[in-house]
């Protein structure tokens, strides 16, 4: 079990990451794939895609620290399940299946075998956070504090090259 749940864990950190870091870097092309999925608000798409991506980073750093593995995986998957479930409610309202997760905005017409794909995905996911909820804890207190210290330093490492490289972007566009 050790093994698999530190795949599990990578999953996790790896997933949260980029889909937090994505959403952030693409922002506005988020907020329209969440306007067009019509379950939250306009007004409150801005909100919902810096909320989540936060959420999602924060999840990562967590999970890097282990702090308490059996609270961060049932909240990782309670947070897989939630999007299935927005997923599914929006395939519903709006006849089509649409992602916004990573900074776009994926739209298809929603299918019978699409939506049980989406509901398995979900499924499929939140499995591998019940996998990392159920890992015994490993080390003292000092090498979770050092881990969390190492993630939380990665994560915002992550996010400084992001904007200089959106920067970096936007003065190449401007020349």
């Amino acid at each position: 079990m050790g093994t698999l749940s530190a795949i599990a864990g990578v999953y996790l950190v790896v997933t949260f990451t980029s889909t937090g870091l994505a959403k952030l870097r693409r922002r506005k092309l988020a907020e329209v794939g969440i306007i067009r999925e019509g379950t939250i608000p306009a007004k409150l798409a801005s909100t919902a895609v810096v909320c989540l991506s936060v959420i999602e980073l924060a999840l990562a750093v967590l999970v890097i620290s282990a702090v308490d593995t059996f609270a961060i995986g049932i909240s990782t998957a309670i947070l897989f399940l939630s999007f299935g479930i927005y997923r599914m409610t929006s395939a519903i309202r709006t006849g089509l299946l649409s992602c916004s997760c990573a900074g776009g905005a994926r739209i298809s017409k929603a299918t019978i075998m699409g939506t049980l794909g989406v509901l398995a995905s979900s499924l499929i996911q939140g499995a591998i956070a019940l996998l990392w909820a159920f890992r015994p804890s490993q080390g003292g207190w000092y090498i979770q504090a050092f881990l969390a210290t190492i993630g939380i330093c990665l994560l915002f490492a992550c996010l400084r090259g992001a904007t200089l490289q959106r920067r970096e972007f936007r003065e190449g566009l401007a020349s």
